[in-house]
């Protein structure tokens, strides 16, 4: 576990990267330019890139590897002593499309008194939406930027979001995965269908499902036409 300062700390050190990666990528093989978004409400409320169509994004960075990792965290939501989060319990569940009690019912697997143990998620006071801003978001970007194989997984937003429920309700949270702290509840699920690969500092290959075409012409869908690369 590391604390909650350290969480964020850890978060603020990789953002950058991230984003640059990202940005670069969108212009690059997308054949889009996003502005990064720098004002603290419009990055909450819509994401951290806005596309020159209007719609935005959601940017990640996480050590993700295809190789090595067989399924991706999301973080869901925090637990939190704020009270302007006093609703936040029924925004995650508006958020993903369940009920409320069907989120406070959920399984979770909590390790914070040094060994595993399955408990229900419960009613906590105050919550962190944290999965807002990706219900939010046309596309949910997750870059590897800090190896010298870098990955990039692209999700839409359907793509996500079911993923997420269907975690919620059929597997387990995790509390303090990974390098999050103990207060983040997580979920874990399939790998994007659509990923890219950049080595060494070389061009980015597709090594997702299908052809790499057109899987920038579901991406271009996304942001052009409102909607989603989701083929659902």
């Amino acid at each position: 576990m590391v604390s909650r300062d350290e969480g964020y700390r850890l978060a603020r050190g990789k953002e950058g990267p991230a984003l640059e990666m990202a940005t670069e990528f969108f212009r690059r093989v997308i054949g889009v330019e996003p502005r990064v978004v720098t004002d603290f409400v419009e990055n909450w409320e819509s994401g951290d890139l806005c596309f020159p169509s209007g719609e935005y994004g959601e940017c990640k960075g996480q050590p993700i590897d295809p190789e090595k990792y067989p399924m991706n965290f999301v973080e869901v939501c925090e637990v939190t002593s704020n009270p302007l989060h006093h609703d936040g319990l029924q925004r995650v569940a508006d958020a993903i499309g369940i009920e409320y009690w069907d989120l406070a019912d959920a399984n979770v697997w909590d390790d914070r008194e040094g060994h595993k143990q399955l408990v229900a998620f419960g009613t906590p006071e105050f919550v962190s939406p944290s999965i807002h801003t990706i219900a939010s978001a046309r596309v949910t970007i997750y870059v590897n930027a800090t190896s010298p194989t870098a990955h990039l997984y692209l999700y839409g937003k359907n793509e996500i979001v079911r993923h997420v429920r269907e975690a919620v309700l059929t597997q387990e949270l995790v509390r303090g995965a990974g390098r999050s702290n103990d207060d983040t509840f997580g979920v874990k699920i399939p790998l994007s269908s659509m990923r890219w690969t950049s080595r060494e500092g070389g061009g980015w290959e597709y090594s997702g499902d299908g052809i790499g075409q057109n899987a920038v012409e579901r991406v271009l869908s996304v942001l052009d036409d409102r909607r989603d690369a989701d083929t659902d």
